[in-house]
């Protein structure tokens, strides 16, 4: 499944200025397959294409909504965390980082909301998003090949043919 270039990315939204909302209606239906069949851009790949101030003051809007889930816990840290996630997770996309948010808002996060609780939330997605990955490269891996039976089938027909053929060029020969 390739990206709709008619859906936007968290990215493009944001600097759109979209609403809450309008992300939210967006994107809270998106999961871990959907992230890695979609081919979002990677948040290496936008600090490329935008530039990492830009970035990241998409990335602190993130940070600051999920804060607020949390009762400001995160807010004087939310620069430091766009940092953080720029610089240390640039192969994860901005769908994954905000489907980590949601994911921890709808958790019970046993006391304070710290910057070390999300991103230990962003590093045990990565490795569930590695072992997605593989699943999903196996699965196709497997579509894509031939049946041993198959392959042993195709094998014995083509030997047949040239078992005709060498009949017939004998036959026509002599």
């Amino acid at each position: 499944m390739q990206l709709d270039k008619h859906k936007p990315t968290v990215m493009q939204m944001l600097q759109g200025k979209a609403s809450k909302t309008e992300l939210m209606r967006q994107f809270n239906g998106i999961s871990l397959p959907a992230i890695l069949e979609g081919d979002y851009p990677t948040v290496g790949k936008l600090s490329k294409m935008y530039g990492v101030e830009k970035l990241e003051k998409v990335i602190k809007v993130l940070v600051l909504d999920l804060s607020t889930a949390f009762e400001g816990e995160l807010s004087k840290v939310a620069d430091e965390l766009a940092v953080e996630i720029s610089t240390t997770h640039y192969n994860l996309t901005l769908e994954d980082v905000y489907l980590v948010f949601k994911q921890l808002k709808a958790t019970p996060v046993y006391g304070k909301l710290t910057q070390n609780k999300v991103l230990a939330a962003i590093n045990k997605h990565w490795e569930e998003r590695i072992a997605a990955a593989e699943h999903i490269n196996y699965n196709k891996h497997l579509a894509a090949s031939t049946d041993y039976y198959e392959r042993s089938n195709k094998t014995t027909e083509v030997a047949k043919h040239k078992a005709a053929f060498k009949e017939y060029f004998l036959t026509k020969k002599g």
